[in-house]
């Protein structure tokens, strides 16, 4: 999108554009190329305001669309154009889950697509190290195979060779994300490993026959399927899970206080110190790092919990400063959140893997006239 017509959208948005202005916005969205760019604009900033706001849907479908009464715009539309276009954003906004989800069609277009200062991605990036300690980059463009294992640069597969004991001595591998990155492993059971951003597991090339299956997260969030067979433990510092045919979610970031176990399907016991917990599907235990016991156990929307997995990231009832984190996480970026009173902003929504951060960050100055500034990877709110 073009850096003279943002500051246009967002005096739309805010009720003040004079007209020349307006007859501006209205020559850009005449040319059919734009049309896409300004509806997705105005179903961001809309959806954005539904989800602060959080109003009565079946009084928002009734009286607010008759009148075309934006709740965050209440602006008198200068045009038929304009109008018509706004119009159908609202009503497909209307119609979409009212989160703070910040759609991916501003970079949709040919000729007007963002500048790489404000698109960030999550891509298929990782570290292995071999026994011998030898480290290799696993990307798109850096592919390996060796006599055990296999990768294309997107995943990583150990072939059923290396899963027969044929060794006294286990040997054992580590594979690691850096933020902005994320990879997939087939261990040589056939378990299968998701690992999100800044996440690092050790495990064993393969798995002697009479002893427990045993993968170790060392930090970081990682979400298993278990394939069926003896034994099989996740340990971490805090716990150690014991599964059988099961697919969870562990979360243990090392700058989180707390760690977060999920049970999406089957069966699993957790120990945490002398406590044993045992797990129901849709449960989630809540370990404190900092006070050494057990916070909670709690029903959840599993889907939130492994959402990652395939490329896009939910939060629900967050503040500022925890979505910040989780940005800087998924898109290596640096947040500096200067503005204290900003953090407690609280915010449901999704993230994709490929983000234009400028339209959260657009989204958040409109609904709370938040002001930032982006350079390169590091970002000031103010």
């Amino acid at each position: 999108m073009k850096h003279h017509i943002e500051p246009l959208l967002i005096k739309f948005l805010n009720k003040s554009a004079s007209p020349k202005e307006l007859a501006i916005l209205e020559d850009w969205i005449s040319k059919p190329e734009n049309e896409p760019l300004f509806e997705a604009y105005i179903r961001v900033h809309f959806e954005t305001n539904l989800s602060m706001n959080m109003p009565n849907m079946k009084t928002l479908k009734t009286s607010l669309l008759p009148t075309i009464n934006f709740r965050s715009v209440r602006y008198v539309l200068p045009s038929k154009t304009i109008r018509q276009l706004a119009v159908a954003a609202v009503i497909t906004a209307i119609f979409v889950l009212p989160l703070f989800n910040f759609k991916e069609d501003f970079h949709n277009d040919r000729s007007d697509t963002p500048s790489k200062q404000g698109l960030f991605t999550v891509d298929d990036k990782a570290i292995l190290t071999l026994e011998n300690g030898q480290n290799v980059s696993l990307s798109k463009d850096h592919q390996y195979s060796n006599s055990e294992v296999n990768s294309n640069g997107e995943n990583l597969i150990y072939t059923t060779s290396a899963g027969e004991q044929k060794k006294s001595k286990i040997s054992y591998n580590y594979l690691a994300t850096p933020r902005g990155g994320q990879f997939y492993v087939q261990l040589a059971d056939g378990s299968r490993v998701w690992l999100n951003s800044e996440t690092k597991i050790k495990y064993p090339i393969h798995f002697s026959n009479d002893k427990p299956r045993l993968v170790e997260l060392l930090y970081g969030e990682a979400y298993f399927d278990v394939a069926h067979g003896n034994a099989f433990k996740v340990v971490h510092k805090t716990q150690e899970l014991a599964v059988l045919g099961t697919a969870f979610n562990i979360k243990a970031y090392i700058e989180d206080e707390n760690v977060e176990t999920t049970l999406l399907q089957g069966r699993v016991a957790l120990k945490v110190g002398a406590d044993n917990i045992t797990l129901k599907p849709k449960e989630q235990y809540t370990y404190n790092s900092v006070s050494n016991r057990g916070v909670k156990k709690t029903n959840i929307n599993v889907d939130h919990v492994s959402s990652w997995r395939n490329g896009k990231v939910k939060f629900q009832n967050q503040s500022l400063k925890e979505v910040c984190t989780l940005m800087e996480r998924w898109y290596d970026l640096d947040i500096d959140l200067q503005n204290t009173k900003h953090e407690s902003i609280v915010l449901s929504g999704s993230l994709s893997k490929n983000q234009d951060i400028n339209t959260i960050l657009l989204s958040l100055k409109n609904l709370k006239n938040i002001e930032y500034e982006i350079n390169e990877k590091h970002i000031i709110i103010k």
